[in-house]
């Protein structure tokens, strides 16, 4: 009966030089694809961003709505922003939503009468972030 042996490491079983060449492969290999994927996110956030300025509300904020800016932690990227934006805007009364990683703010035109602005930390709890102080309210 034969007995069949599966190399377990990367190269197993060849001569030195040739384990050496396989393995540096093997690691430019790994680095193409996580540059590949980090460029794939970067894509997909900016679409997502620029998905929610085209989307914009035709009215202003000043007309029949208030403006709140929430300072947030915990925001370090692109991508931790577009999600904060886009479940900021999934809310009622919500007109538009902006977020800023590099300002770490979140700046919200919403109907006053639809939704509280209360809600809005919630909703940032929600998707893994804190508001860093209580908002500013603007009519």
């Amino acid at each position: 009966m034969r007995s069949f042996h599966f190399p377990c490491e990367v190269g197993e079983g060849l001569p030195l030089e040739m384990r050496q060449k396989n393995a540096t492969g093997f690691a430019l290999g790994r680095v193409l694809v996580a540059v590949g994927a980090a460029s794939i996110c970067l894509i997909l956030a900016l679409w997502v961003v620029q998905t929610g300025r085209r989307n914009r509300p035709a009215i202003s904020p000043q007309a029949h709505g208030s403006r709140v800016v929430l300072p947030i932690e915990g925001l370090d990227c692109v991508m931790c922003s577009a999600r904060l934006q886009r479940n900021l805007c999934q809310l009622r009364g919500v007109r538009h939503a902006e977020v800023s990683y590099q300002d770490k703010q979140a700046s919200i035109d919403y109907d006053p009468r639809v939704v509280n602005p209360e809600r809005f930390e919630k909703a940032v709890k929600e998707a893994g972030f804190k508001v860093a102080r209580l908002p500013r309210v603007m009519n």
